[in-house]
């Protein structure tokens, strides 16, 4: 990306953080870019000492590139099962509030961040959510890490499985 030692600029929204500037910007928002005069708008002290007029706000400082991380990406594979059928089942997903035209299982690879996910009210059966896996009780989950998150559809304990007649 950019070789250690260089001079660039960089910015993003200003946000609180417990740190010796009182502030760091959102790491979903930071832009690197090569020095010119017309983006340079404060410094990192001028920043952390009118901390209320920056919170929220974007600004670009100048700074020496140190150490260069890259984004660590994560897979989530959401999943849902329903109890009544005892068995996987497939519904439509939503990813941060928009149809993503996947069904369950899918597998979301390389996301960095937090995403949420979001399953219907029922199962194609008309079975109605129960819960997540994690415990949520919301047909919404918000996602910030790799593993399987199972969606759980009708009631616990009241399985019908193969040929037994829905009430």
């Amino acid at each position: 990306m950019y070789q250690n030692g260089s001079e660039r600029w960089i910015g993003g929204i200003v946000e609180s953080y417990i740190n010796e500037w009182g502030f760091r910007f959102n790491p979903d928002t930071i832009l690197v870019a090569v020095i010119t005069i017309e983006v340079w708008q404060t410094t990192v002290r001028g920043i952390s000492q009118n901390l209320g007029y920056w919170l929220g706000n974007m600004a670009v400082v100048g700074a020496k590139v140190v150490e260069i991380h890259p984004p660590v990406t994560y897979d989530a594979t959401i999943d849902a099962y329903c109890y009544f059928e005892t068995a996987h089942v497939s519904v439509a997903l939503m990813m941060d509030g928009a149809p993503t035209g996947y069904n369950t299982p899918h597998t979301f690879t390389g996301l960095t961040g937090s995403h949420t996910f979001t399953v219907p009210n029922i199962d194609i059966e008309g079975d109605p959510f129960n819960r997540w896996s994690t415990g949520n009780t919301s047909t919404t989950i918000t996602v910030s890490s790799g593993g399987t998150y199972t969606a759980y559809f009708g009631i616990r304990g009241r399985g019908g499985g193969a040929g037994r007649t829905r009430r």
